[in-house]
């Protein structure tokens, strides 16, 4: 048996997954003319969401580069959740070990300050 024979009978390795267990939320990106002060009240210049959280992100960056990622996480249980499940599916990434939360999150960025908001819109 030559080298190549022995390497094809050799056992391969199953597929690597990735699983991922970490947050997954819709970053709230408000662009202010400046930053607020005390009591201050202002109109943002612009405002988008975007799918974010850390866990969310990684699992959704290794399917998009064509690994096989599993998120581990909890989607909030209302329309936001089901949106981040849908954009999770949509970049391939195996969701069937994710589970369901009563609270959603955000995050803000605001001129390099961040802040973190729990709750419902």
């Amino acid at each position: 048996m030559n080298d190549r024979q022995r390497r094809e009978t050799l056992p391969q390795p199953a597929e690597t997954v990735l699983v991922v267990s970490g947050s997954i939320h819709f970053d709230v990106v408000v662009q202010l003319p400046h930053l607020p002060r005390e009591n201050d009240r202002i109109v943002p210049r612009a405002m988008s969401l975007a799918p974010g959280g850390m866990g969310g992100n990684v699992a959704a960056a290794f399917a998009r580069l064509g690994g096989h990622s599993r998120f581990a996480g909890a989607f909030a249980d209302d329309a936001d959740g089901e949106a981040l499940r849908a954009d999770l599916i949509r970049d391939g990434v195996d969701i069937r070990w994710a589970g369901t939360t009563g609270v959603s999150s955000s995050s803000a960025q605001m001129e390099h300050a961040r802040s973190s908001v729990a709750g419902r819109r």
